[in-house]
């Protein structure tokens, strides 16, 4: 999938799928030049709308605690799965 760029709380990021060695995603910070959102290009789609929204909410609020993105990208992405989204 080719880079987007979606504003997210305010600021401009680069959304990009690629080769992740360690991790489902990550999000650099936001006050940093050339913000940017990386998805592991190899997840499940379950997976994948899981860490779309775990980063997104990183970047939303970048001071939140891990566990609470956590619980609440799972508690998202559960709600969406359940409504019939889906990747297409």
């Amino acid at each position: 999938m080719p880079d987007i760029y979606h504003v997210i709380h305010g600021r401009r990021y680069r959304i990009a799928f690629a080769p992740l060695r360690n991790d489902h995603g990550i999000c650099t910070d936001p006050s940093l030049p050339g913000a940017t959102i990386t998805i592991a290009d190899n997840l499940a789609p379950d997976d994948e709308l899981e860490t779309i929204l775990h980063e997104s909410l990183h970047a939303a609020g970048w001071w939140l605690s891990e566990e609470w993105i956590d619980t609440a990208a799972a508690d998202l992405a559960a709600l969406l799965l359940r409504l019939g989204y889906r990747k297409q």
